[in-house]
């Protein structure tokens, strides 16, 4: 039965027996459709723009092996590799978990190593579709996000309250670099340190969690390095190249997520929701509020769903054109980059889910999305790369089809 509670794959909380090893897999066979000429749809901004088409397999595929072993009753060590659609993929970067659990006493447990990033109510989840019943997470609250884990640690606390459970969580560590290719060359996003807190609760129907997430972006400009280039070069002769600069360096800027969630799943009616909110001092950044809802119930082996998902990006750059006409691309062209460049959209998804068999899933979804001008976070124009300057009015169609396995 689907659920999103999740399968025990997920958190590598079912722990192989004492000194036995456990593999076990995951993964997800998709296929994607935009109906906008030129426009492809993109999961997130993690994956390789300039390689996805119109019709691609690329969006939602991937395959993923989990390893737990157990060597003493109180240790666990766990391994997870996911291979999917990066700009960059290596090894180093398709290792989301390896670390050691440790139980020292009942109730609590520290893991070391490399953990998953836990900002959002499905986490652990994000790569392992056959556990929700959507095609994919909303792509409005997920999609912003290039990072999946961390280096580092985190504390877990657990005790019954009524009829559930209650869970603490403090984490912290860094992540690796993730390259972002929105435009022109690739930016390598990372947060070094992010420290943060969750708390949840979850009995049989129920679950609900909030968190709280500061880290400290590590780059140092959240644009092309051509154009930071360009900048640099005309700053003694135009003095808001300066300003622009300015916008653009983010190196130890402080970023801060707050989110809370809920789930609810009896058998036959299954609900979902988040909100969150970002902020950060540079307009170059993500920041503003996003939110989903979702509402499914279950007919036998399927279970159809309607979801509304929003995202609102808060950020706006005013320079004056400068008086040098040969300037004024470079002015176009910085400005464009932040102010086109929020994740500002909506979408409405109908889809439905069926369970073929006990461990196969087969999904259909359709998505329409729109975001005004300056919303193309996601978006790219295909065959422009960094020359797209255009403002982009997305209203699209999107046409999706998974199938889900665990093995």
């Amino acid at each position: 039965m689907s659920s999103f509670f999740g399968a025990s794959i997920v958190g590598a909380s079912e722990s192989a027996l004492d000194g036995s090893l456990s593999v076990s897999g995951f993964g997800t066979l998709g296929l994607v459709y935009s109906s906008q000429p030129d426009l492809p749809f993109v999961r997130e901004i993690s994956q390789n723009i300039d390689a996805i088409e119109r019709i691609s397999a690329r969006q939602d595929s991937r395959l993923g092996i989990q390893i737990n072993y157990q060597p003493l009753p109180e240790l666990e060590l766990v391994a997870q590799v996911v291979v999917r659609d990066k700009v960059d993929n290596t090894l180093s970067n398709s290792v989301e978990w390896a670390f050691a659990k440790w139980e020292p006493i009942p109730a609590t447990s520290l893991r070391l190593g490399r953990v998953g990033l836990d900002l959002f109510l499905l986490s652990d989840q994000r790569n392992i579709a056959y556990s929700y019943s959507w095609v994919r997470p909303p792509v409005e609250f997920y999609g912003w996000l290039p990072l999946y884990s961390l280096d580092g640690g985190d504390l877990t606390w657990r005790t019954d309250l009524g009829d559930g459970q209650l869970k603490a969580k403090l984490f912290a560590g860094r992540s690796l670099p993730a390259d972002v290719k929105l435009t022109g060359n690739p930016i390598r996003f990372a947060v070094s340190p992010a420290v943060g807190i969750n708390i949840s609760w979850e009995d049989v129907h129920w679950r609900w969690r909030a968190g709280y997430t500061r880290s400290r972006v590590d780059l140092d400009y959240a644009a092309p390095s051509d154009l930071i280039d360009a900048l640099k070069q005309v700053a003694p002769l135009w003095p808001h190249a300066q300003t622009l600069l300015d916008s653009f360096e983010v190196r130890g800027t402080d970023l801060t997520y707050a989110g809370v969630g809920g789930a609810y799943d009896d058998g036959r009616w299954q609900i979902i929701g988040e909100y969150s909110r970002t902020a950060v001092e540079r307009v170059s950044m993500p920041r503003g509020k996003k939110a989903y809802l979702s509402v499914g119930h279950r007919f036998g082996a399927w279970l159809p769903y309607v979801m509304y998902a929003d995202s609102t990006d808060r950020r706006s750059l005013v320079v004056a054109e400068p008086g040098n006409p040969m300037l004024t691309p470079l002015w176009v062209a910085s400005t464009a980059a932040i102010n086109q460049r929020s994740m500002t959209q909506r979408t409405w998804s109908l889809g439905a889910r069926w369970d073929v068999a006990s461990n196969t899933a087969l999904k259909f979804q359709f998505d329409h999305v729109s975001a005004p001008p300056e919303g193309r976070w996601l978006w790219y124009r295909q065959g422009a790369g960094g020359s797209d300057l255009m403002p982009l009015h997305v209203d699209t169609n999107v046409f999706s089809a998974t199938l889900d396995v665990l093995f």
